[in-house]
């Protein structure tokens, strides 16, 4: 459910990314709407206010990003709030996300917040990449910062979610409220 004031949409592989996005929206008095029931394009939102899209990064795989990508966002102030489990300073000086929201990178302000990654609950194919993953970086020399990080999680039960990590995100909502 959206308001004129803000909308907020969710994408969620084990939860933490529907976690932040519930959390969020109950702060500011919505009701999250998942990407699956959401319209094609922002345009189509009910409401004029800000839109916040919640998505995991799963292997450089931001869902969010691939809807807003060609996305006319009508618009409306927009942002992605990504989730994953790389290191936080790293992501945000990398912006991952900018490259897949292609042409509306500039129109989308970004967020990057600390995920959780339970390895005892992932799927057979995601504890197979994973497991690929690792491997190829344990061979590799000179890993930076976030590969360091991955090597040294792999096989443990990870959560970092933060609901503090939220406060920039709501910050930018009441800077952007028609």
């Amino acid at each position: 459910m959206s308001t004129p004031e803000l909308t907020v949409i969710f994408d969620s592989t084990y939860g933490s990314t529907e976690q932040y996005a519930r959390s969020f929206a109950e702060r500011l008095g919505v009701i999250p709407i998942a990407l699956g029931d959401a319209p094609s394009a922002v345009g189509q939102l009910p409401g004029t206010g800000p839109v916040v899209v919640f998505s995991p990064n799963y292997a450089n795989q931001i869902s969010g990003a691939k809807w807003l990508r060609g996305n006319d966002l009508g618009g409306r102030p927009t942002a992605l709030a990504v989730v994953g489990m790389s290191v936080s300073t790293w992501v945000r000086e990398q912006d991952v996300a900018a490259k897949a929201l292609g042409d509306n990178a500039g129109r989308v302000t970004r967020f990057y917040l600390p995920g959780r990654l339970m390895h005892s609950q992932l799927s057979r194919v995601h504890r197979g990449a994973l497991w690929s993953l690792n491997q190829m970086l344990r061979r590799k020399s000179n890993r930076n910062e976030n590969e360091e990080e991955i090597v040294r999680q792999y096989g443990r039960d990870i959560d970092r979610v933060d609901d503090a990590e939220l406060g920039p995100v709501e910050q930018w909502v009441h800077r952007n409220r028609a």
